[in-house]
């Protein structure tokens, strides 16, 4: 017989198996990314039509917290996959970003532009995860440039 299994197991053997068990469900519930996605924090340039939008009364009262001003969604020319760190999963389909800037140049250049088709540098993106955030990808404004109509 092994030497091993002759000898009692005693609470160290547990405590060994508990890390393999817990190393084990760590890497399963590792977050699922693909290369071939946008990233958190990192610059992208995205292109499509702006939108000024506001919150209907019924929302309001759903979420009696969220600003009652208006807010800005690009509504993408092709979808985009994003990988989010908030919910650690891949946003396979993302057809709208939900844009702002603290800069009230940047917000003027946005009411502007305000259904017309534009190219938007983001600082980064972020994966939405409060009621104040309008869509599934959330991003930070850099530049907005008009661009012509889309072929």
């Amino acid at each position: 017989m092994n030497e091993c299994a002759k000898r009692p197991i005693g609470p160290g053997a547990r405590l060994s198996a508990a890390a393999c068990v817990g190393l084990f469900l760590a890497g399963a519930a590792a977050a699922e990314t693909r290369p071939d996605c946008l990233d958190e924090d990192r610059p992208v340039t995205l292109s499509g039509i702006v939108q000024e939008r506001r919150l209907d009364a019924k929302s309001l009262r759903e979420f009696p917290a969220v600003s009652r001003g208006p807010f800005y969604v690009l509504d993408l020319d092709r979808a985009v996959c994003f990988n989010g760190s908030f919910s650690e999963a891949v946003l396979p389909d993302v057809r709208s970003v939900h844009v702002y800037s603290l800069d009230k140049s940047k917000v003027q250049l946005l009411r502007r532009y305000d259904n017309k088709r534009v190219s938007v540098r983001f600082i980064s993106l972020f994966e939405g995860h409060t009621a104040h955030h309008m869509r599934p990808v959330v991003g930070a404004v850099e530049s907005v440039t008009p661009l012509g109509k889309k072929r």
